[in-house]
């Protein structure tokens, strides 16, 4: 009975190692490959983009819409 457990566990170690060093090969292979990089580069700036422009686009409108909602609540209470 021992014997068979000592071949079992030996041969639970081999295929741990072997999974162990196929993983890291996997690994270091998706580390290096920089296939994807510049999508994601591409996908980051025009995100950073977009929040500008719509910051820009906020800080511009805010007065204007803040002139006309004046003039609209002055119009609803005869003040203006």
């Amino acid at each position: 009975m021992l014997k068979q457990w000592n071949t079992l566990s030996a041969a639970v170690y081999v295929k741990a190692v072997l999974l162990a060093q196929n993983l890291g090969a996997e690994l270091r292979e998706l580390k290096e490959d920089q296939r994807g990089l510049s999508g994601v580069v591409v996908a980051v700036l025009l995100i950073l983009v977009a929040v500008l422009a719509v910051v820009l686009l906020w800080q511009n409108l805010q007065d204007w819409l803040g002139t006309m909602w004046e003039k609209i609540i002055g119009a609803g209470t005869g003040l203006s």
